[in-house]
């Protein structure tokens, strides 16, 4: 999560990035993600959209392992 959010720090030095108007995005883990930094942005995104995110770590190591190997 620090490296999420060391990057939007960096993206946000440019000139064109509306600092007032950030979105988080993400789906399946990085839907787990967008959750995680929801709590802890400290107020560098307006608004979030997690599609699919997982909410349980295990399940979704055991789902895709059982998808991977038929």
């Amino acid at each position: 999560m620090k490296d999420y959010l060391t990057a939007i720090d960096d993206v946000s030095k440019a000139k064109y990035v509306d600092k007032n108007r950030r979105g988080c995005v993400g789906a399946n883990y990085v839907g787990y993600c967008v959750f995680y930094l929801a709590g802890i942005h400290n107020n560098r995104f307006k608004t979030f959209i997690a599609h699919d995110g997982v909410f349980d770590l295990k399940s979704i190591v055991v789902h895709f392992t059982n998808w991977n190997n038929g």
